[in-house]
């Protein structure tokens, strides 16, 4: 059995940091997106991606970071990035989080500059 790579791009239009340098992250498994459970992620082109900002795992008070780049759970499951301490830029969320959602990220800060 081979194995499946496939380029990442880092810091273009997804990037949901508002300064690059100055994160904590951890590393979640995505499922991979089936019919019927799609799980958090979303139609794109022919893929089934998980976008970067995605509030995970829900965008409510279960909230506990924010996953940092698109993350392509088309094939299996996926190791993604997921934020749990930084400045977020809100302007390039796919999904304004909740107000509990907000609540619930204490180490987050959400700003639109």
């Amino acid at each position: 059995m081979g194995s499946y790579f496939e380029e990442t791009k880092h810091g273009g239009a997804n990037e949901v940091r508002l300064y690059g340098d100055h994160d904590v992250r951890i590393h979640v498994t995505l499922p991979k997106a089936v019919a019927g459970n799609l799980g958090l992620a979303v139609l794109d082109g022919e893929r089934y991606v998980v976008k970067a900002g995605t509030i995970y795992p829900a965008n409510d008070a279960t909230a506990v970071g924010v996953i940092s780049a698109d993350v392509d759970v088309s094939k299996s499951d996926v190791n993604a990035s997921l934020i749990l301490h930084g400045i977020i830029n809100s302007a390039n969320l796919p999904t304004q989080p909740s107000a509990e959602a907000k609540a619930a990220l204490k180490l987050i800060m959400f700003v639109n500059p």
